[in-house]
């Protein structure tokens, strides 16, 4: 195998397909990036065995072929090369040679064959989707993920599929945000894929620039097929939890606030909150809140008073401060709407105004 490139090319396919190398890995297999060169189109190859990602870049191809080459070796050298043309040149006895003006490297490839198979769905059911709007589904629901590995199906994002909308959902069991895309059409029954977050992460940085992706999906896998990028990952399993039954229907207490205002409050009350529960206080009553921390143990507090607009009972709710100021940063408007709960019911989040065809929450459990 034989081609050249230009050096900040190759580099940008190359740091796009180790992002899903594993830094350690007991399988020495996994630690390569497969090449397969034809003509004048090389596709880049790597895996995790839950997630595998390919490229396409154009290259001056001289000799097909394939090669496995040592990901963090190979993205070393390259990375530290001036943007020149790159010939990489691969013998039959696997030997690898990276030649440029500058000089030349050689290193040692794998067998081709230690290289494992990437999935393949045959006969697996295809969408179409908008790749700027699930782009943006999945940046505002990625910060509720869970970390416990002992709830798996809460450490991904639930990608549901409906006739007329598709939905992200993601939840740690404290919050929990829906996003809903209502342009979304799909002739076909109704899917939910529980997608792990790091494959939800990498496909959130590969939706940059694309405008229109598909979908092809089986009962353990889903394939995102981009322009110029082909993202496989296997699916958690097990049931997502009833997310709906947990979303209050109705709230007689909503309070509109500035959302600049709240932030600021919040990030300076909440130096003074609890360094476990970082709970903060909110004190309703007509048009005002009041925003109280207090940490007994090394005896501080905070208040400070805030005019606002609510409508609703009097009442006084405890948040942790972290998680509200995580949801206040994924909205897009000038001032927020918070539907308050009591202290055992949860309280929502929501844009003053939705985005076009658009339905956007986050719920957050109170600390009693």
């Amino acid at each position: 195998m034989e081609f050249s490139v230009n050096q900040s090319l190759f580099l940008q396919a190359l740091a796009k397909v180790s992002s899903v190398v594993p830094q350690r890995s007991t399988i020495p297999a996994l630690s390569n990036v497969l090449f397969s060169l034809k003509g004048n189109n090389l596709t880049l190859s790597g895996t995790d065995l839950e997630i595998s990602l390919s490229t396409k870049i154009d290259v001056d191809g001289s000799q097909d072929g394939e090669a496995v080459i040592l990901a963090r070796m190979l993205h070393e050298i390259i990375r530290e090369l001036p943007d020149i043309k790159v010939t990489v040149s691969v013998s039959e006895e696997r030997r690898i040679e990276i030649a440029c003006d500058r000089g030349s490297y050689h290193l040692t490839g794998d067998d081709v064959e230690n290289f494992p198979m990437l999935p393949s769905l045959d006969g697996a059911s295809e969408l179409t989707v908008d790749g700027a709007k699930l782009r943006r589904m999945i940046g505002k629901s990625m910060f509720a993920v869970s970390k416990d590995e002992l709830q798996p199906a809460l450490t991904g994002i639930l990608f549901e599929v409906r006739p007329e909308e598709a939905r992200c959902v993601s939840t740690d069991g404290y919050r929990l945000v829906k996003i809903v895309d209502k342009s979304f059409r799909f002739k076909g029954e109704q899917h939910s894929f529980i997608v792990p977050s790091k494959a939800m992460i990498l496909l959130h940085r590969l939706l940059e620039e694309q405008k229109e992706i598909t979908i092809q999906f089986d009962a353990n896998h889903l394939i995102f097929q981009m322009s110029d990028a082909e993202l496989i990952t296997r699916l958690i399993e097990g049931k997502y939890p009833r997310y709906e039954a947990a979303i209050p229907t109705t709230s007689q207490n909503i309070l509109r606030v500035d959302l600049e205002t709240l932030r600021a409050t919040l990030r300076r009350t909440s130096i003074f909150a609890d360094s476990l529960s970082h709970q903060v206080r909110f004190k309703l009553s007509k048009n005002a809140l009041e925003v109280m921390a207090e940490d007994m143990e090394v005896g501080g507090s905070a208040k400070e008073n805030l005019e606002v607009d609510y409508k609703g009972e009097e009442l006084q709710v405890g948040y942790n401060a972290t998680y509200v100021l995580d949801a206040l940063k994924q909205l897009d408007t000038d001032e927020v709407i918070i539907e308050v709960g009591s202290a055992g019911t949860p309280g929502i989040i929501k844009p003053t105004e939705q985005e076009a065809n658009e339905d956007f929450m986050m719920l957050i459990m109170p600390i009693r």
